[in-house]
């Protein structure tokens, strides 16, 4: 009995977790699938993906606010970078940090609706 009061439970939660996010507005960032993101010879090269495929990472009230979170997450990747130029790393690390550089600079801001709408 507790088990079925538990998954019920968690249906119902479910249910109005989906309809109180899709009633709401604002903007979201969302990520690039990893296959949008390709090396070829060396050089990195970004291939437009649908909407659909796209990751939700947080949601804003404002497009600005949205877009200060995307520059303060290159800020913080940019400076662990400097850190990593400051001691000489030239290992795995520090590529590792230049690919998140780039990745974070495709992250985009979007109208909810527009990212929620692609996601049904």
């Amino acid at each position: 009995m507790k088990v079925l009061l538990i998954i019920v439970g968690f249906m119902f939660w479910n249910a109005y977790a989906t309809f109180a996010i899709s009633q709401t507005s604002g903007w979201v960032l969302i990520t690039p699938p990893k296959e949008a993101l390709r090396v070829v010879d060396g050089q990195r090269y970004f291939q437009e993906q649908p909407i659909e495929r796209w990751s939700y990472r947080s949601a804003y009230d404002t497009a600005e606010s949205c877009e200060r979170q995307k520059d303060l997450l290159l800020q913080r990747n940019a400076e662990i970078i400097k850190r990593f130029m400051e001691q000489k790393e030239q290992g795995g690390a520090l590529q590792i940090s230049l690919d998140a550089q780039w990745y974070i600079g495709h992250y985009r801001c979007v109208p909810y609706e527009l990212w929620w709408s692609k996601q049904k």
